[in-house]
């Protein structure tokens, strides 16, 4: 049984190494995004819910996903600002699209109050995210620079898969709060 175990083990890694190969290649050959329909203020129950119904709204507009786990800052620059974990799906499309995703994406965003959505296109090396909510960090149709696709390594805002695979888009760092106080001026139109 024991070897049954210890084989069961290595296929689980070699398949969330092939994950994220897979991951690194759709960033390269197709246009991408994340998206979740989760939020703090829901129950666990709710927002599996809301995510099916995500789900089935991605499969239906024709696009691919691989389920994942993504960590962010909900409500980042105010009060309630918290780190959280949600599932998620990083979503898959053709390069030439038209901006099919990321006009689908912005829709769910704002259809699910979700603070913004992550969008990557193919022939681009950097990502974004873009505000799909006002009043929230990064700002409803704000676009903010991530960065590119950094393979096993951890910031502010990432994404795990099975197997304790980790990605996240790299950027310019910026120290602890400046980018909240600089939302909140903007917010409140102060200096």
């Amino acid at each position: 049984m024991k070897i049954l175990k210890t084989f069961k083990q290595v296929l689980l890694h070699e398949a969330s190494i092939k994950s994220l190969s897979r991951i690194w290649q759709h960033t390269k050959e197709s246009n991408v995004g994340m998206i979740t329909a989760y939020r703090g203020e829901f129950d666990v129950r709710t927002n599996d819910s809301r995510n099916q119904k995500l789900a089935t709204e991605i499969r239906s507009n024709g696009f691919g996903y691989i389920q994942v786990i993504g960590f962010y800052i909900e409500n980042l620059g105010q009060e309630d600002e918290k780190s959280v974990k949600e599932k998620s799906f990083f979503v898959t499309s053709y390069a030439k699209d038209n901006d099919k995703l990321k006009k689908f994406l912005v829709k769910m965003g704002a259809k699910y109050n979700q603070d913004s959505i992550f969008y990557k296109a193919a022939d681009s090396e950097q990502a974004t995210l873009i505000g799909t909510t006002a009043g929230r960090w990064p700002g409803l149709k704000t676009v903010v620079n991530v960065g590119k696709f950094v393979p096993q390594k951890l910031g502010a805002y990432y994404t795990k898969m099975k197997g304790n695979r980790k990605f996240t888009f790299e950027s310019i760092e910026y120290p602890e709060g400046l980018m909240s106080k600089a939302y909140r001026q903007k917010l409140d139109g102060s200096k």
